[in-house]
């Protein structure tokens, strides 16, 4: 069993004693309503990119062509007859490909475009004109928005747990993007809008610079009131910026993967095991299905010298049905959650949604003592 309250206990603690903190992102923090920017949704996309091309190279049908971009997904009306063929199909896909060989394939049949196909997908789908929108007509003071209806919650309130937590000094990100740094921007340039009180004057006095850090820039300096965000997956910027020069900064692929693993003095390993072993960690919007991720966090779990908590900010939605297939579920999710907290996680779950859990967050940082004037 998951002791949330206990948990959540131990964070609010932490952040009213200022320890330092390290926030640790992955994609879920972009999840939003008719949005998807999943890492899933990532790789569909390539992957139909690069069927795409070889279906012109090997002259394939347009009728089998169909049904391989359909191999991940039930087409939509398919006869009970068809279904059948279409399963095989769809079990071939799951079992033979897994992210890194569908991302290594995508590279090799792309090439160097898979980089500004990348771009393509992401700010496609967001930028800072939507998540300003959005902010400005649910999240602005004395607005009301519905939880079925909020989007970008989660972008929103942890843009806000690094502008007011000043003990985050670092944020380490799987995402190729800039949407939290645009997220953090965005209430920067309307803080009276978005902060009254000791927030307000926390906001306007101890304003952060962001710094979207990857590739060769991860050894610069950092200036003051600088918060680096750490992409260590590189960073692809949106179109109005150029594209990182040599693809190598990128990972993606299984080569990627192998070479980053298996250089221990890279600075994405070097700068990931000083935070894991010397600071509070927060991890959001992050599945921990990252292998180097969970390697990390267990050789840092075991070496002796870590004397804070990693916090996993996690949450399952509550089933309208309860019958075997729903206790299933549940069974599930409580072996990963047990296996996790086998890998030194502390696990602050949510049994209602994700919305309800970063609300609590919301609130806890409202709540904390930690503004000039020691009170709200």
């Amino acid at each position: 069993m998951i002791d949330s309250k206990y948990n959540l206990k131990g964070l609010i603690n932490d952040l009213n004693g200022k320890r330092k903190t390290a926030l640790f992102i992955g994609a879920g923090i972009n999840m939003s309503k008719d949005v998807k920017i999943t890492w899933n949704a990532l790789m569909d996309f390539l992957f139909k990119n690069a069927l795409n091309y070889l279906s012109i190279e090997k002259n394939i049908p347009a009728s089998v062509k169909a049904i391989l971009h359909h191999a991940w997904d039930k087409p939509e009306n398919i006869n009970a007859e068809d279904f059948k063929y279409w399963y095989n199909t769809h079990s071939c896909a799951n079992d033979e490909f897994n992210h890194l060989i569908k991302a290594s394939i995508v590279k090799k049949v792309l090439g160097n475009g898979y980089i500004s196909s990348i771009q393509s997908f992401l700010y496609s789908k967001c930028d800072k004109k939507k998540i300003e929108s959005a902010f400005r007509k649910h999240y602005m003071k004395g607005q009301k928005h519905d939880k079925n209806d909020a989007p970008f919650y989660t972008l929103y309130n942890v843009a806000r747990m690094v502008m007011l937590l000043p003990n985050i000094e670092a944020v380490i990100s799987y995402n190729y993007d800039n949407f939290l740094t645009e997220a953090i921007n965005i209430l920067y340039e309307n803080a009276d809008s978005y902060f009254h009180g000791a927030e307000l004057d926390m906001v306007k006095g101890n304003r952060r610079n962001i710094k979207d850090v990857a590739g060769d820039l991860y050894d610069e300096k950092m200036g003051i009131n600088t918060t680096p965000i750490y992409h260590v997956h590189g960073f692809i910027p949106p179109p109005s910026m150029p594209l990182p020069e040599e693809e190598s900064h990128i990972v993606l692929s299984m080569d990627e993967f192998y070479e980053t693993s298996r250089n221990s003095y890279s600075w994405q390993t070097a700068t990931l095991m000083h935070y894991l072993c010397n600071y509070t960690c927060i991890f959001s919007g992050l599945s921990f299905t990252d292998i180097n991720l969970q390697r990390m966090v267990y050789y840092a779990s075991k070496s002796g010298c870590r004397q804070n908590e990693l916090y996993l900010l996690c949450a399952s939605q509550k089933e309208d049905i309860d019958n075997d297939y729903a206790q299933a579920k549940q069974m599930l999710l409580g072996l990963k959650y047990s296996f996790l907290k086998d890998y030194g996680l502390t696990l602050i779950h949510d049994n209602d949604s994700y919305y309800d859990l970063y609300k609590t967050i919301g609130e806890i940082i409202d709540n904390l003592n930690i503004y000039s004037n020691g009170q709200k």
